[in-house]
This record gives structure tokens, sequence and C-alpha cells, in this order.
């Protein structure tokens, strides 16, 4: 399973830049219209076009990447807890601790040096609270999301290897709730002073812990996994599409219904959450040839953490220089979106490598992981 895991982590990142890319394009085609032509913004002319569709397509095939990361979290916390004494246990989770927020501080400090640079200066704590909760970027919820699952990790492991369908229930159910809050009508007032969905923060445990759980389940009981899986294969590739196209028509019905973007395009949502499941256990059964591209895709998954913590600044520079030297582009917002995964991604990569074979890599572990 080591190289489908090794495939799954590089094609999420690469998921988890597409999506950002083409949040940019919606940006281009909606709030950014006056550069290019004569109108009032937001301007909604260009929904169901052909440019929409094809940005809508990774948008939402996309929302898998968060669960894969989970779930891969999970995998690797099987591996390395739970065998052993609970002092030991919590050493090994100091130590992934520290790899992970070292370098999560360093980048959100540059983050806001970059927007302070820009204009949006902060108090000491709101720069506090934003830290606390993964808000430098936006993306960055995902961090504070990880440290609650490492804290819980030698428990979760624990409990899956005595009782894993039991543990699995507990975080089906607290999944579930969350899910289903915004779809019962349970609604809260934004600071714009607007009424909209009430969704549970991306950034708390409650939100996911299906994917880590399963993780857990796979890495603590890796054989009856695997067959029980492979002979899944077939069912799982048609639940796949399946549930793909449903996340893309329900994003579209939520949309007009609640006019909250974030809520219908985002990943907590039912469609989005069964995908994300039936994506990742496929992904277990793939058979893999090495190849000069899959083996790009594990190499992008190696350095998957270094990606995620510089791409969506890179991304939104990128964008913002396009917007004010070359407006024409963000007409055409397909080639503007291909030209924001790729620039980001290879300034990133370039970055990291550079780094690693100059003298500065005795301080890598420490900038990107």
């Amino acid at each position: 399973m080591k190289r489908q895991i090794l495939l799954l982590r590089g094609l999420a990142i690469l998921a988890v830049v597409a999506h950002h890319a083409a949040a940019w394009g919606f940006v281009a085609m909606f709030w950014w219209t006056h550069r290019y032509t004569t109108t009032s913004v937001p301007d909604y002319s260009g929904m169901g076009s052909p440019a929409y569709w094809l940005l809508m397509v990774p948008n939402q095939a996309a929302l898998f990447s968060v669960p894969a990361f989970l779930f891969i979290s999970g995998l690797s916390a099987a591996y390395s807890v739970g065998t052993g004494p609970l002092r030991g246990d919590w050493r090994i989770v100091r130590a992934r601790l520290g790899a992970i927020i070292g370098p999560y501080l360093v980048w959100s400090l540059v983050m806001f040096a970059i927007d302070a640079a820009l204009g949006v200066r902060l108090s000491p704590a709101e720069y506090l609270g934003r830290l606390l909760i993964g808000r430098a970027v936006d993306a960055y919820y995902f961090v504070p999301l990880l440290v609650q699952f490492y804290l819980v990790s030698p428990l979760v492991v624990r409990g899956v290897r005595s009782r894993p369908w039991a543990v699995l229930g507990v975080a089906a159910a607290l999944q579930a709730a969350c899910t289903l809050l915004p779809y019962l009508g349970f609604s809260t007032v934004t600071a714009a002073g607007t009424r909209v969905p009430l969704v549970v923060p991306a950034w708390l445990l409650v939100q996911w812990p299906v994917y880590y759980v399963l993780g857990t389940i796979v890495g603590a009981h890796p054989r009856q996994a695997s067959r029980v899986l492979n002979r899944l294969r077939a069912p799982l590739i048609a639940l796949t599409a399946t549930l793909g196209v449903l996340t893309l028509l329900e994003s579209e019905v939520l949309w007009r219904l609640t006019a909250d973007w974030d809520w219908a395009h985002g990943n907590q949502r039912l469609s989005s959450g069964l995908y994300a499941l039936a994506f990742v256990l496929l992904a277990t059964t793939w058979r893999i040839r090495p190849t000069s591209l899959t083996r790009a895709v594990g190499r992008a998954g190696a350095l998957s953490y270094g990606i995620y913590l510089m791409h969506p600044k890179a991304l939104e520079l990128s964008a913002r220089a396009v917007y004010h030297l070359a407006p024409g582009l963000l007409s055409r917002q397909v080639p503007f979106v291909m030209l924001l995964f790729a620039v980001p991604l290879a300034g990133c990569w370039l970055a990291m490598t550079l780094m690693a074979r100059s003298p500065a890599r005795r301080v890598y572990h420490v900038v990107f992981g």
C-alpha cells in the first residue's frame, strides 16, 4: 500500500493547489470583471458558461484532498503509536507536533509580514487568535486541525485496535451531526449582518474524524482492510464517479438556494464528504506501475507540507500581479487558472529544492518540516 499512499499524498497536494487556483478564477470571473469590461461587480453573468464549468470540475473534484491527508495521518499514527507504553507515545506525538508547528509558525509570520507590507495590520491579540485557529491565510486551518488529531492519536489508535467499529461509529456520529447542521436550517449572522447556514469551523476535530479513524483502522489492521477494500474496488469506482457528479450538482443547488458560496462549494457538505470517503478508500486499491508521471506526483507528495505552506500567498500575489499587469488575461479564466496552478507550484518546488541543496539545508526542517 506504500505506493498508493505516496501517490494519494501527491495527488492531494496538487488538488489543493488546483482548488485554490480555481477559486481565483472565480474571483476573476465575478469580482474582477471591471478590469476587462464595462460592468459593475460582482457580475455573475459568467455563471453557466463553458469557462465556469471548466473551473467547477477541478474545484469540486479536488475536495478529497483534506480527507486524504487526514486518512494518511491516521494511517501513520497506527504505525507509530499504540503498541507500547503511553508515555512513549507522547514522546512521538511531541516530536510530530514540533515538525509541523515550527514551519507553520515561520510561514504564518511570513504571511503576516506580507499582509502588513500590503497595508493589512492587526492587533497582537488578533495575530495570536489567527495563529491559534490557522487564519494567517484561510488554508492554514489544517494545521490546528492536525494538531488536535495528533493529541488524541494514542487514545484513538488504542481504541481502534480493540474496538474499531465502536470508535468508527462515534466518529461517524460526530461528523454526521456537524455536517447536517446547515441542512437542518441552523444559521448564523455574519459580521456584515447577513444570515448564512451554520457550518462548524473547519479547524475543529469534530468536523472530520471519520477519515482519520479510517486511516488508523487500515493501519492497525492492514491485511484485513486490504482484503475487504480490494473486493470492493469495482463498487468504489462507481460510487466515486457518481458522488463526484452529485458533489458538482449539489454545489450549484445550494449556491442558488442559500447564496453562501463558501458552504455551497466547500468540503463540509453531504455529497462532498461521501465523495471524499469513496475516493480515499478507492485510492488504497489502485494498481500502480512506476512511471515518470507517478514518480513526479510522488515527489510532490514528499514536498507536500512545504507546498501547502507556501502556495496560498504565492497564488494570491500571482493573481494580483495579473490583475495589475495583464488584466486582459482575467477574461480568459481557464488559461489564467492554468497559469496560477503552474507558476506558484513550480516556484514552491524550486525554492524547496534549492534550499535542500544549499548550505541553508541545515535549517530546512525548520522551514519546510
